[in-house]
């Protein structure tokens, strides 16, 4: 039982620095050791638009979850930087994914 309302959120870093998602998730399975209530992490760059993005953030909610999701990393399609017709970037960052 605790004894304080304290939530424990630890920084997991920010993919637009690491470039590579899986390894992002593998530091929120390392801390799932940890009797931890959620994660935090910085991403202040536009990254809404990007698939990748939102998988990962919909994986955050439990260990299987994680899993899952790094599962899935691993069979996502290639895919190219698109520009919209407005000049917007979806993928602007790839992740290193690579391209056909």
């Amino acid at each position: 039982m605790r004894k304080s309302s304290v939530k424990l959120l630890p920084f997991l870093g920010s993919l637009y620095n690491d470039k590579n998602p899986v390894n992002f998730l593998k530091r929120a399975i390392e801390m799932t050791n940890y009797p931890v209530d959620g994660f935090s992490f910085w991403d202040g760059v536009d990254v809404r638009t990007d698939p990748v993005f939102h998988m990962l953030i919909e994986g955050l909610v439990s260990k299987k979850a994680i899993k899952e999701t790094m599962e899935k990393l691993e069979k996502f399609p290639t895919y190219r930087t698109v520009i919209t017709l407005q000049g917007t970037k979806v993928n602007k960052h790839s992740y290193k994914m690579p391209c056909d």
